[in-house]
């Protein structure tokens, strides 16, 4: 609510986000910040603090977006689409 940076993420050996993150709020864990990577992974951030909480590897890179409804995130990768619960 100040602009002022809360937090910053920077991926490891020259990774980059390859779309748009997404953030899920009201969730067990908490409001959580979704990015797609260039190395074909998913990770998820802890939304007050940063924190990577999980990567999940996609086989192939995300594609078009990501998108989340109901406990499901959906995400198109190479010739796949993933619904991960």
């Amino acid at each position: 609510k100040t602009g002022n940076e809360k937090w910053v993420q920077t991926l490891n050996n020259g990774d980059g986000f390859f779309l748009p993150p997404i953030v899920i709020t009201n969730t067990l864990s908490g409001d959580l910040v979704l990015c797609a990577t260039e190395s074909a992974a998913i990770n998820i951030y802890d939304a007050q603090s940063g924190q990577l909480l999980q990567s999940l590897s996609l086989g192939a890179t995300a594609e078009g977006g990501l998108a989340f409804s109901e406990g499901l995130l959906v995400v198109p990768a190479g010739n796949n689409v993933l619904g991960i619960i």
